[in-house]
């Protein structure tokens, strides 16, 4: 009897140490592959990759002028190859589990899956991870524009106690400090050996500056007028132009990018209660802005690789574009923030303050679908140097 006690006990100690095991990923099997000189990550003007003739660049207002590389962190090779390992990097979680890229994934527009995004112990968030592209035209980040540099968007996942639970940067560095291959990169990117705080924020930041996105079949075809495009793609361009979708997507970024900016916030983002909702569960700007007429309102999200970026809005309640865009042709709700050119007379060129009924045929719908699918960039997605390199 003694032993059968004997053998249970010790068959419990091995499956908490295998659970154990399953809880925390290995760190010394976790080795980056990177070629022997780094991939190239600067850009030397924004003015390179936009391509003429794109009749959504806006002029002087347009958030090409608002790159926001600051002089003291300059984007270098060396810098953004770091960040890319740092990216997808699972030190960064307390459990070893998961990193930045588990909830942006590069084969869906660095955006995330779930309609809210789940921490390193599967925790719920509250909100759906947003796609990354063309970060440097953004002047704030996240949903509610809390985080107003790059530099310090990166570190706020990280110390946030549901998404990767290292609440204390100190541990954090210590941690990195315990792989090799760390040292060479920080040495090469910041002249230094040491792992800092400000150096992983700074080399997150370079890389995520890198990722440009604008060679979809969309930025090929503006130079020739979209003489690319099928007609049903030209004539889902017509309508979004006609239904006055670019009014709240303009821009090269297609978010408005320093064109609008209602709601006292910096240039380079535009902001929008979208009526989801006649009342909101999240306050969205407001949390940050503490202005009863910011209830509501979240940052308007560049329509980029669009198509598969899917969950969409803020909470991810919509799983096709189909979706998003039928709330917009007919299920638009009378909250009472509602953004103005969301509004019948908006569309009308009236006074009318109802919610815009656009009234679009199915053919209509259909063919904005298929616009919206040419905003997709292959290269983006694909690209090796945006690429999981423990993988």
């Amino acid at each position: 009897m003694k032993n059968k006690h004997l053998i249970l006990l010790l068959l419990a100690v091995l499956a908490l140490a295998i659970g154990s095991c399953m809880k925390s990923t290995p760190l010394a099997k976790r080795v980056p592959h990177l070629p022997a000189a780094p991939y190239h990550y600067t850009v030397s003007s924004m003015a390179i990759i936009i391509p003429p003739g794109n009749p959504y660049v806006n002029g002087s207002g347009d958030s090409s002028t608002l790159d926001n590389t600051p002089q003291s962190n300059p984007t270098t090779d060396a810098g953004a190859a770091l960040g890319r390992v740092l990216f997808y990097e699972t030190l960064f979680s307390l459990n070893n589990s998961i990193s930045c890229g588990s909830c942006h994934k590069q084969q869906n527009g660095f955006s995330d899956v779930s309609s809210v995004s789940l921490g390193f112990e599967g925790q719920k968030g509250s909100r759906n991870a947003p796609a990354l592209a063309n970060e440097n035209l953004n002047s704030n980040f996240f949903w509610d524009g809390r985080a107003n540099t790059l530099e310090s968007q990166t570190i706020m996942p990280v110390q946030n106690h549901a998404e990767l639970g290292m609440e204390n940067l100190d541990n954090l560095v210590k941690k990195l400090q315990s792989a090799p291959y760390y040292p060479a990169l920080f040495n090469a990117a910041f002249g230094s050996p040491q792992i800092t705080k400000q150096g992983i924020s700074e080399a997150l930041a370079q890389f995520m500056r890198s990722m440009h996105s604008f060679n979809s079949k969309f930025d090929q075809g503006a130079p020739s007028g979209f003489s690319n495009f099928t007609a049903s793609e030209l004539n889902g361009e017509a309508t979004f132009r006609a239904m006055k979708c670019n009014s709240c997507h303009g821009g090269n970024n297609l978010d408005n990018g320093g064109l609008g900016q209602d709601h006292n916030m910096p240039a380079g983002n535009d902001w929008s209660n979208a009526g989801l909702d006649i009342g909101y569960p999240d306050p969205g700007l407001m949390n940050v802005s503490h202005q009863s007429l910011d209830n509501g309102v979240f940052k308007i999200p560049s329509l980029r690789n669009v198509a598969i970026t899917a969950p969409y809005m803020h909470d991810g309640r919509f799983q096709t574009l189909e979706q998003v865009v039928e709330h917009y042709n007919s299920g638009i709700q009378a909250n009472p923030n509602l953004d103005h050119r969301l509004t019948q007379g908006a569309l009308d060129g009236t006074n009318n303050p109802a919610p815009v009924r656009m009234n679009m045929t199915a053919q209509q719908k259909s063919d904005l679908v298929a616009f919206l699918n040419t905003l997709t960039d292959n290269d983006f997605i694909s690209d090796p140097k945006f690429s999981d390199p423990f993988k």
